[in-house]
Formats: structure tokens, C-alpha cells, sequence
């Protein structure tokens, strides 16, 4: 991904978030993934049961590594007790992990990738969203 593209979509998130903080995912997660695009989920694109919470603000990511790809959702809950309660609540699907960190809750899906590599993209989201 380019730095232009980069700084163009932190500048757009920047703006749609009003007072709250600006968000931009990592450029890179767990070495070799790169950030491919971002956008802003809106409200009707909030899966169930993540929309019966507060959501303050949803996102998807998509990274590659060579011909793999991971989608990664993101969302910013307005307490975080939501996000924690929505892992409580996530069953296992094949392809698909979910995680939370303080107000986050994310999910990594890859139809290409294993178990091994969705807990490594997982561990390594869950490490940037902790970072001030």
C-alpha cells in the first residue's frame, strides 16, 4: 500500500469521526500482511449480534500476503464490557476468529488461511490496538 493511500485514508477516517479519535489500522500485521484498503461500515453493514450493542464505529480491513487474503471488522463499542460480552457470545466458525481488546471487538477471516495464521493476525491486532 502506498504511503499516500495511507495517509489519504487516515485523513478520511480522521474526518467521519467527529470529536471521537481518529482510527487507522496498522499498515502491517504479523510481519508479512499489508494493509490493502479500509473503509467505514455503516450501521446497516453491523452484523448481528454486534449491532444490539453500542457500536461507536465500524470498520473492515483487508490485508494480503502474496495471493492470501484476511478481512478483518473491526468495532469501536462505547463501553468495554460490550466488547467482551460479544466474545463470550461468538461461537467458532470455521475460517473465522474473534477477539477483543479494552473497547474492540474484531473478527479475522480468511477463506486461505489456517488456524495457526488467523491466531497470529488476531494476537497482532490485538497488540496494535493496545498501543496509545
Amino acid at each position: 500500500m502506498s504511503k499516500q493511500l495511507f495517509w489519504l485514508a487516515l485523513l478520511a477516517l480522521a474526518g467521519c469521526g467527529g470529536s471521537q479519535e481518529a482510527f487507522a489500522p496498522p499498515p502491517q500485521l504479523a510481519g508479512e500482511w499489508r494493509l490493502e484498503s479500509v473503509e467505514q461500515l455503516a450501521p446497516e453493514g453491523i452484523p448481528q449480534p454486534v449491532a444490539s450493542q453500542r457500536v461507536e464505529a465500524a470498520f473492515r480491513a483487508v490485508y494480503r500476503r502474496g495471493t492470501e487474503t484476511a478481512a478483518i471488522e473491526l468495532f469501536r463499542m462505547q463501553a468495554a464490557p460490550s466488547a467482551f460480552e460479544l466474545v463470550q457470545q461468538w461461537r467458532p466458525v470455521e475460517g473465522k476468529l474473534a477477539g477483543y481488546r479494552d473497547r474492540w471487538f474484531f473478527t479475522v477471516e480468511s477463506p486461505d488461511a489456517g488456524n495457526e495464521t488467523l491466531s497470529a493476525l488476531a494476537d497482532a491486532l490485538e497488540q496494535s490496538l493496545s498501543q496509545p
